[in-house]
């Protein structure tokens, strides 16, 4: 059975000397992609900024993820997709394209998809 999350994230057991981390899903901006690492002292995922773009489906970090002794996942790659604002604005008389139309819908399914993934995670916290 799929995961609502299988949609907006990803996690991955950090080796020590991968650097190079795939993103499977799809998103609108390099601005929507969330990188974190798992911290023990604080028991949740700490976000981090030291990673690049290796192309639109590849995260390079400047050094590499350190070793999980407990073997469960401590990296996480994730869509925050911005919806403060939406990828078209429409306004009284102007013509709407089906494109804008497409894509605030599209947006608007990334951010749904989130929102559903979020869920299953807080239940399998609780």
């Amino acid at each position: 059975m799929t995961s609502p999350c299988d949609n907006t994230q990803i996690k991955y057991i950090g080796d020590g000397t991968t650097t190079l981390f795939q993103i499977p899903f799809e998103y609108e901006r390099q601005t929507d992609i969330f990188v974190a690492l798992w911290d023990n002292d604080s028991l949740r995922y700490q976000p981090i900024t030291d990673y690049q773009f290796e192309n639109a489906t590849t995260i390079r970090f400047d050094v590499a993820p350190p070793v999980n002794p407990d073997k469960a996942d401590n990296i996480l790659i994730a869509r925050v997709t911005n919806i403060d604002e939406m990828l078209a604005t429409f306004y009284p008389g102007s013509n709407i394209r089906a494109q804008d139309l497409n894509d605030d819908f599209e947006q608007l399914r990334m951010a749904i998809q989130e929102g559903r993934c979020g869920i299953e995670e807080l239940y399998k916290y609780i």
